[in-house]
């Protein structure tokens, strides 16, 4: 199914031999735009020496079970094997955190610094600020459950991802990031009627999970297993018998600022590890288990964090809104939705920037699609194909192609 969105083979060496035309097209466009939208998905965390979904469960523990990423990225391991479910989330935990995210976060936030000096983002914040004023309560509430203290309203600049490692709270300003499902930082109890206080709460920033490299298992407690198979999976550098990333075995550098700019937790007390357990996290309130706050497949228990859902919300009804109010002026909101590494096996990136760019168009906005994947670079809805710059290539090399030809 997914061959019919991929470029044939004409087409794909054409986009490859206009890469640096296209990026520098793409330059012009984030030049130009008054706004930037930023979304990302896997193929954006690649560049930081993760794993991408096809490659995250390729490890042989896995395929001795028969197991692929989609098979363990169930909830259901909670209850009926603990020790797989902590062994991948907590490695995959432990990924996140020892890896740096690559230079192409820093190269768009410098752009997003340049489009928020500009009255553009004074506007945005004053429809922002006018819309928490009709909705102060349902605002207020939503911060008392959210799990770090969060200033500021974004301006110019939003960023919208899928990831889950909680990356981009090393570079942008937390009021201005939208995990639609959810990061591995954050965490809240198993059991959904539980009626404790914390809702959410963040993981210690000294937490660590202990692994056993070769079963890919977590022990209830570091001292309950073998010492010399309990060390956690090691980094793996890019090698000749090693071509891609996986859980536990990741290219990146060492991470300098990890979460510089997520505040702490507000929700400091809901994460517990109780006698024989030191190696599972329990909620405080209640006891029982806790689980990464990480949107599953088949998971109806995700505690979705409510005030980040709201800021991004108000956000895009400001960006509406001043799409409409200049619309028919000589200044039409001129927005680049940028897009990198989404692709198809959860198209949830994929499908907000399209239908962003839909709406913004019918608010009178005028937008343009940068969409950057080594595999699936074009528009999927023909109807925003003349909206969009096709670049097929990875999203650092890109990023900083693209820069080349950007206004400093």
């Amino acid at each position: 199914m997914q061959d019919i969105f991929r470029p044939d083979a004409e087409e794909a060496d054409k986009l490859k031999q206009n890469f640096t035309s296209q990026c520098a097209q793409a330059g012009k466009v984030i030049s130009d735009a008054d706004v930037i939208l930023l979304v990302t998905g896997a193929g954006f965390s690649a560049d930081s020496g993760l794993a991408v979904y096809g490659d995250v469960a390729k490890v042989k523990a896995y395929q001795d079970r028969g197991l692929d990423y989609r098979d363990i990225c169930q909830p259901e391991w909670l209850d009926s094997h603990p020790g797989l479910y902590y062994g991948f989330w907590g490695q995959c935990f432990n990924d996140y955190r020892e890896n740096r995210p690559h230079e192409g976060y820093h190269i768009i936030a410098r752009w997003r610094d340049g489009k928020n000096r500009n009255d553009v983002a004074g506007d945005m914040r004053s429809l922002v600020e006018a819309e928490r004023e009709g909705s102060a309560v349902r605002m207020y509430e939503c911060e008392q459950s959210e799990p770090y203290s969060c200033e500021g309203i974004a301006g110019a600049f939003f960023c919208f991802t899928s990831n889950i490692d909680a990356h981009s709270f090393d570079v942008f300003q937390a009021c201005e990031i939208r995990e639609c499902h959810g990061n591995v930082e954050i965490w809240q109890c198993s059991d959904w009627d539980c009626g404790g206080r914390h809702r959410l709460w963040r993981a210690p920033l000294d937490c660590r999970f202990h692994v056993n490299s070769e079963n890919m298992l977590a022990p209830p407690d570091v001292d309950s297993d073998d010492s010399d198979s309990l060390k956690a999976t090691s980094k793996t550098k890019i090698g000749a018998d090693v071509a891609r990333a996986s859980v536990g075995h990741t290219f990146g550098s060492a991470r300098l600022d990890p979460l510089k700019l997520l505040a702490w937790s507000q929700n400091s007390h809901g994460w517990h590890t109780g006698e024989n357990s030191k190696n599972y996290p329990k909620c405080s309130e209640c006891v029982s288990l806790a689980r990464p706050a990480i949107l599953m497949f088949g998971d109806f228990d995700w505690k979705d964090n409510e005030a980040q859902m709201t800021r991004w919300i108000e956000w895009k009804t400001a960006l509406y809104q001043l799409c409409s109010k200049r619309s028919g002026t000589e200044a039409p909101l001129r927005v680049c939705i940028l897009e990198i590494g989404c692709g198809l096996n959860v198209a949830t990136c994929r499908s907000q920037s399209e239908v962003t760019l839909t709406e913004l168009r019918e608010y009178g906005g005028e937008g343009k699609l940068v969409r950057i994947n080594p595999d699936f670079p074009l528009p999927d809805d023909d109807d925003i194909a003349n909206d969009t710059i096709s670049i097929m290539a990875g999203g650092l090399e890109s990023v900083q192609e693209i820069d080349k030809s950007t206004k400093h």
